[in-house]
């Protein structure tokens, strides 16, 4: 039972989706990127789990700064925006 609800915790999905929906283009362009990556440095990845653990690692490593930084622009411009008198 919710005893304490008000109109921002509603609001608070389309806060979320909005911080983190560029981040899903990132990743997945990396993810994307991770095949052609993998395959052209010669691993032969013959176990499908091994090559999704390849796949993954990848992605992670080279977006975790851009996600980051969308992250934290994306969230600096709803606090100015929220903190606006305007």
């Amino acid at each position: 039972q919710i005893t304490y609800y008000t109109q921002l915790h509603g609001l608070l999905i389309f806060i979320i989706l909005g911080v983190g929906a560029d981040d899903v283009f990132v990743f997945s362009d990396a993810w994307r990127q991770a095949e052609d990556v993998i395959s052209a440095q010669g691993f032969k990845l013959n176990d499908k789990q091994e090559a999704l653990a390849a796949k993954v690692a990848y992605a992670y490593r080279h977006t975790l700064v851009t996600v980051l930084n969308t992250s934290l622009t994306t969230g600096v411009a709803f606090l100015s925006t929220a903190t606006s008198p305007i």
